[in-house]
Parts: structure tokens; C-alpha cells; sequence
């Protein structure tokens, strides 16, 4: 087999850890229909976050030691916070978990700051910490909300759906895709079947045997691939969207 200049690129740029596409088996793993499951699934094909981890790791190390990141109660220095926090940010994932070694099949938190939301602030009595922060980050979207305790408390909860409808105005939801596993293992075998140097026709013999390879199960490989292809650049998001709509 002839690999393209592009075939080749693609080629060396996959891990030893995805699945063997050639073997369905290999990916009885998908069955979950767990939305950030499958957001992680496409999002630990992105080579610019396989890079972006890569580069990480050493800073990391250099900071709290030898060892596979992340794991650590170590506190971070400013230097490494500053780069867990820019691929988080870049990759849409929360700052509290920070980015995770793609070979994981444990998915990363991602962030949901798009989201209108209300964040409870952790609440202190007598200098003493009773319950850590409940919600995500804070963000544009984002207001702290604190319960005064000697008020009504109905008169708060109120006072706060006022404040949720005021910070959803004009904002439209993003549009959200309910993960369908049969659909998604077969973007992903494809995907990952292209990203090894396999062509077309392999692919589409391997997949669709009874039909011989010929040019309609061609095309789907290739709608397929194209479909793979936009969710693991960012596409993946769709279905973290999805435990909101």
C-alpha cells in the first residue's frame, strides 16, 4: 500500500493505546451513553491536545516530581497552574480537574461555563469552613449568591430566580447532540482507521463486508470520517451540551 503524503502525517500520530479498528471487540468499552464520556472519547484523539498534554507533563514533573500526572496533593507553582489553566481553557475542560493523560478512559471534568448558572459560595461559621463551594467556576455567566440565614428564605429564593432570568436574557442555548453509540463507534473506528494509514476501500471492506468495497459504502466512510473528524476539533462539546438541554 502507497501511503499519501497525508496518510503519512496521519499515520504516526497514532497512539498505541486507541483501539485496533479492524476489531469491533476493541471497542465494547462505548457502550456507556454518558455524555462527558464521549466528549473525552473524541477529545483524546485531538492531536493538538495530545501535544498540549505532552508538553505539560514535563512541567509538571519538574514541579512535583516524578510520577504519571495528574495525581498529586502537591501544591502547583504559578508557572504549571498557569499552563494546566490554558489548556483548560483552550480545550473547554474545568480548571478544578485540570487536563488528563489521554490514554485514560476516565473522562476530564469539562467546564460548563457557558451555561447560566448560580454559584453557592462555600459558607463559614465561627472562622471554621462548614461546605466546600458548590458549582462550577465562575464566569461571565456567573453571579455568588450568599443565603443570609436570619432572613425568610423564601424571599432569597426569589430574589434569586430574578437574578437566573435576568442572566439568561438574550442568550440562546447551545444545540445539543444525545450520544448514540452505535453511530459513534462507527465514526470512531473510521477515524481511527484513517489516523493509522488505512485507505478508503480497506475501510470500507473491513466495515460494510457484504458490499464488497464498492462506492457507496465508500462514501460512507467518508461522510463518517468527516463526521468523526468535526467532533474530535471541538465538536465533542455537543455532548457535554447535552446535560443541559
Amino acid at each position: 500500500m502507497i501511503l499519501t503524503p497525508t496518510m503519512i502525517a496521519d499515520s504516526i500520530l497514532a497512539p498505541a493505546y486507541w483501539p485496533d479498528w479492524r476489531d469491533a471487540s476493541d471497542y465494547g468499552y462505548l457502550s456507556y451513553n454518558y455524555p462527558d464520556k464521549w466528549a473525552w472519547e473524541y477529545l483524546r484523539r485531538n492531536q493538538d491536545y495530545i501535544a498540549a498534554f505532552s508538553a505539560f507533563v514535563p512541567v509538571w514533573q519538574e514541579c512535583c516530581g516524578k510520577g504519571e500526572y495528574p495525581i498529586s496533593n502537591l501544591p502547583l507553582s504559578p508557572a504549571v497552574t498557569e499552563l494546566s489553566n490554558q489548556i483548560c481553557r483552550r480545550f473547554h475542560l474545568s480548571p478544578h480537574g485540570g487536563p488528563r493523560n489521554p490514554d485514560s478512559l476516565i473522562e476530564p471534568m469539562f467546564a460548563d461555563e457557558y451555561v447560566p448558572h448560580v454559584e453557592v459560595l462555600a459558607s463559614w461559621h465561627d472562622g471554621k469552613k462548614l461546605d466546600h463551594q458548590i458549582g462550577p467556576p465562575a464566569s461571565a455567566h456567573c453571579v455568588d449568591v450568599r443565603i443570609v440565614a436570619d432572613r425568610p428564605l423564601g424571599e432569597q429564593i426569589e430574589r434569586i430566580k430574578a437574578i437566573y432570568a435576568n442572566l439568561t436574557v438574550g442568550l440562546k442555548r447551545p444545540s445539543a447532540q444525545r450520544p448514540q453509540p452505535a453511530k459513534n463507534i462507527l465514526y470512531l473506528r473510521c477515524y481511527d482507521a484513517q489516523t493509522t494509514g488505512a485507505e478508503y476501500r480497506q475501510i470500507a471492506e473491513t466495515l460494510y463486508p457484504s458490499e464488497g468495497g464498492d462506492t457507496t459504502s465508500i462514501e460512507r466512510v467518508k461522510k463518517h470520517i468527516r463526521k468523526a473528524k468535526a467532533l474530535v476539533n471541538g465538536g465533542y462539546m455537543t455532548f457535554v451540551w447535552r446535560r443541559w438541554s
